[in-house]
């Protein structure tokens, strides 16, 4: 069993438990970048076990994050996906520029 940090707040608890289990970084970009079906998804996040994919697609449905078109089970970002989505971009830039003046 993994432990995780534990903090006070338990809305950032879920999301760092969410956010740390593998493939859902990956699975937020590809759905950001068009992925929409399962197969699309999984060819965009270098094809993860269909098991943990299945899991993880369910895991964010279930927390809002990406919503599922049941007649031809497509996926898209919700509007707090997107937003989630936009927030890890810019946490990836701000890291990236810390990156450079640390390093060059």
């Amino acid at each position: 069993m993994v432990r995780s940090p534990q903090c006070r707040c338990p809305h950032a608890q879920w999301l760092y438990a969410l956010l740390g289990k593998k493939w859902v970084l990956f699975i937020l970009q590809a759905v950001d970048h068009g992925a929409t079906t399962f197969t699309d998804i999984r060819r965009d996040t270098w094809e993860p076990n269909t098991k943990i994919l299945t899991d993880r697609l369910s895991e964010l449905v279930s927390g809002w994050i990406l919503l599922k078109n049941t007649p031809d089970s497509r996926y898209s970002l919700s509007p707090l996906g997107h937003e989630l989505s936009q927030k890890i971009i810019e946490l990836a830039d701000w890291w990236g520029q810390q990156h450079q003046e640390v390093y060059v």
